[in-house]
């Protein structure tokens, strides 16, 4: 995955949904050399949870549902990412957990999602996952989310299936200002192909 949009600072607080063991968490600190990166994680998976408490002493990591997250309070996180979360998503459940990602995020954060699908091509075909068409301009808006940037990989087999999205939330004023002039143009979907062989 290319790491490098999300643009990490010093004083930003980054989560990770569905962080696993934390190997995510602490890969993003150690690449963009910030030791002191404020992280937090959360998985469904007991076990994973456990682990990264352990392997991440500093960190917050919770266990529980990435489709619904009350113990986190609106605008809290200037930086989010979802690695594999994104195998595990119909249409449906994706909204619902996008929407509540999108409200745990400040105005002016910045987002990745993936999918399991970009790492591992052999991932099980019965797998519900998301095609890139489920990323449009009309999801955007009802998300609330802009600067959308669907990075494809070159894949000859389910390329449809082999992508990544950044994104970032806007502030208030942008979204009133865009609203006010009626302009769609921060809620476009940017397409992206990786000059890559499967």
């Amino acid at each position: 995955y290319e790491l490098a949009p999300l643009q990490l600072r010093a004083d930003d607080h980054l989560i990770d949904i569905g962080c696993g063991n934390g190997r995510y968490l602490d890969v993003m600190r150690h690449t963009f050399e910030l030791p002191q990166l404020r992280i937090t994680g959360v998985d469904q998976f007991g076990p994973f949870v456990w682990i990264a408490r352990r392997a991440l002493p500093d960190a917050t990591v919770c266990c529980g549902d990435a489709t619904t997250m009350p113990y986190f309070a609106d605008d809290t996180f200037s930086v989010l990412m979802s690695t594999f979360v994104g195998a595990y998503l119909n249409p449906t459940s994706a909204r619902s957990a996008l929407r509540e990602w999108v409200r745990v995020m400040r105005p002016g954060a910045r987002a990745f999602v993936g999918s399991l699908n970009v790492v591992a091509p052999s991932w099980s075909p019965s797998q519900q996952v998301l095609p890139a068409s489920f990323w449009t301009p009309a999801l955007a808006r009802s998300l609330g989310i802009a600067d959308v940037r669907l990075r494809r990989a070159h894949a000859q087999r389910r390329p449809e299936m082999r992508y990544a999205v950044y994104f970032r939330k806007p502030t208030l004023r942008e979204r009133d200002e865009a609203a006010a002039r009626g302009d769609e143009a921060l809620f476009a979907i940017r397409d992206e192909r990786e000059d890559k062989a499967d």
